[in-house]
């Protein structure tokens, strides 16, 4: 008996995860995700920088607006929401950069005078 409540305790903890990577993106999600590529250009420099990779988290937090939590690179900034579907978020700053979170996949690309710089992660919603 106390291996048939584990199981079905693990069946049931696995299709809630897998239900909330299903259902459209909202206000309170929260993103934790793993950076698999980080690069920039820089004209100055004449070089193409590959920088450390880092995990970072985000959240939905109202209709309009994510915010990213402490630390590393995005260092709690925010980022006004353009676009919010069941499978697709798109964000923007004044600093010229633009986030997409497709399914899971997630891609930051910014541009600045002389330099530009993208962000790959693969993202887990609970």
């Amino acid at each position: 008996m106390k291996h048939l409540t584990l199981t079905l305790s693990l069946i049931l903890g696995l299709a809630t995860i897998a239900n909330a990577n299903e259902k459209r993106f909202s206000v309170g999600d929260v993103f934790f995700c793993q950076m698999e590529a980080f690069t920039e250009w820089n004209w100055k420099e004449r070089n193409l920088k590959n920088y450390k990779l880092e995990k970072f988290k985000f959240s939905i937090v109202d209709a309009k607006t994510i915010k990213f939590g402490e630390g590393g690179y995005f260092q709690a900034s925010d980022m006004s929401i353009d676009r919010i579907g069941s499978k697709v978020l798109k964000a923007v700053t004044s600093r010229n950069a633009v986030m997409s979170l497709h399914e899971n996949k997630f891609t930051l690309a910014s541009s600045y005078y002389l330099s530009g710089s993208v962000i790959a992660a693969t993202c887990d919603r609970f």
